[in-house]
């Protein structure tokens, strides 16, 4: 889990950068004006929630830091205006903010793998407040203490039902109740207004109103965060399509690189919005830690929706290839088995290992339909990806103690390749993976897609070679449907 660092540092950009429509300013009884811009839920997708989830709120304020002593209230409002949710803090800082239980108990996982204390994104955790830090583990359930405010932020969390879908209370700590302990309703789908108000001494000195709905969405993308033109072509076409992302922080993400945490709310949030809708996968660089592979392994496997999910891929396996665009398509369920291209490689090219300078590719070919073309007594590479398919329950290994962190003990490992010309055969067996780099570190090892180099010298010159792939698994055997077939003729 630890890159999900990249998808933090993502929220926290979003957090600094991100400008949202503007609310009220309230002369303070000084000289400054308070201004509330609520960053999250984000402009556009971030308004639109699953139902059956929390989600955070965090805010910046600027014109002035918030007063010693003020009243600090974020409101959900139904539609005809009635408060339905509300967390509220009438004393700056995080003090009431306790992690003590991080490491002993279900409530939380910690990553300490950075020189910083927790006081240091403390302020980003409104799930781990309490009422009462004498006993956190038996004030930590009213959802109505929530919240967090220090000189020019504000986060809190917004609270669904007690009990319901997705773990929603499964795990005995987050049985959420309102301030006089009675269980809370699921929220209703529909649209609400989100209210964030700042009081000292009884007068409103700011505030600030955003829109958001509750509501199933049309679908849910998943794809792994990075900065290049892939991922500009994932967000352009879950917007053509209407897709949903998640950008926005869940709940049990605190902080930078540095520090992140994962809690029941997190788990239930991320399933509500997966498994009301259907699922997209841009298979793109997703390698066995990441977020997106955890997605699609607990998400997609777990609840046996892996053959539903529509799969998509770059069809030349980069967005660039000596010259050459690459475009999103799909990976249809009959046709499992998708190759990018192959390129005549320099000697120094080896398997799993892709320099996106270009430094090794000599010459590419991306059009498979007519052969692909390779020359005589130089090392070629091939390289494809292929859906994932949907596991056994005896290869899926449930974490209880935190069921995101499930475990596939099975999956493609290898590829046979068979290269047939002039009634003579030549079998090779290569390994599953690619990783990309600029630098020469080739650890982040993209698992559902593979890059394999041949030898020089491995097929004759004149020849034309028809060449089967054929997937297999962990265990040896193959994988039924993975296997395709094409031509390539040595020059």
């Amino acid at each position: 889990m630890k890159n999900r660092k990249n998808t933090v540092y993502l929220m926290v950009v979003l957090l600094i950068a991100v400008m949202v429509t503007g609310c009220s300013t309230t002369q303070t009884g000084r000289t400054e004006q308070l201004r509330i811009t609520i960053a999250f839920p984000s402009d556009g997708q971030g308004q639109l929630i699953a139902p059956n989830r929390h989600f955070k709120v965090i805010a910046n304020v600027d014109g002035g830091i918030i007063p010693d002593g003020s009243d600090v209230r974020v409101s959900l409002l139904d539609s005809d205006g009635n408060e339905v949710r509300y967390a509220r803090s009438t004393n700056k800082g995080i003090g009431n903010v306790d992690h003590s239980w991080m490491t002993d108990s279900p409530l939380a996982y910690r990553y300490p793998d950075r020189d910083v204390t927790f006081a240091d994104v403390a302020y980003l955790a409104p799930e781990l407040v309490v009422g009462n830090t004498g006993d956190p583990m038996g004030t930590c359930n009213d959802a109505t203490v929530k919240c967090i405010y220090t000189d020019n932020t504000i986060t809190a969390l917004i609270t669904d039902a007690t009990e319901g879908k997705y773990m929603n209370g499964s795990r005995g700590l987050f049985h959420f109740t309102d301030a006089d302990g009675t269980p809370l309703e699921s929220l209703p789908e529909g649209q609400y207004t989100l209210r964030i108000t700042i009081s000292k001494d009884g007068d409103v000195i700011a505030s600030c109103d955003k829109e958001i709905r509750i509501e199933i969405p049309v679908g849910m993308i998943i794809f792994r965060f990075g900065m290049n033109e892939v991922m500009d072509m994932a967000i352009g076409y879950a917007d053509v399509n209407s897709l949903k992302y998640l950008t926005d922080p869940l709940p049990g993400i605190y902080g930078l690189e540095f520090e992140a945490a994962d809690v029941a709310p997190g788990f239930q949030a991320e399933m509500a919005e997966y498994l009301t809708s259907p699922t997209y996968i841009i298979n793109y660089d997703i390698n066995a830690t990441s977020v997106s592979f955890r997605e699609i392994t607990f998400m997609c496997q777990t609840f046996g929706r892996t053959d539903e999910a529509r799969v998509l891929c770059m069809d030349i396996g980069e967005a660039e290839v000596a010259g050459n665009r690459g475009r999103l398509v799909e990976i249809p369920l009959e046709a499992p088995l998708h190759v990018y291209r192959c390129d005549v490689v320099t000697s120094g090219a080896a398997d799993m290992q892709y320099d996106i300078t270009g430094n090794q590719v000599e010459s590419t070919d991306v059009d498979a339909s007519d052969g692909f073309r390779v020359e005589a007594g130089k090392p070629f590479a091939l390289s494809g990806a292929v859906r994932p398919y949907q596991l056994p329950g005896d290869e899926i290994i449930i974490n209880t103690d935190n069921p995101m962190e499930s475990t596939m003990t099975n999956g493609i490992a290898s590829y046979e390749y068979t290269f047939t010309a002039e009634n003579t055969s030549i079998k090779v067996s290569k390994p599953t993976g690619i990783a990309r780099s600029a630098t020469g570190d080739y650890s982040n090892v993209a698992v559902m897609e593979f890059y394999n180099v041949f030898d020089a010298g491995l097929l004759g010159q004149g020849k034309s070679y028809t060449v089967e792939i054929q997937a297999r698994d962990m265990k040896g055997n193959e994988v039924e449907g993975y296997n395709t077939s094409f031509r390539i003729d040595v020059e």
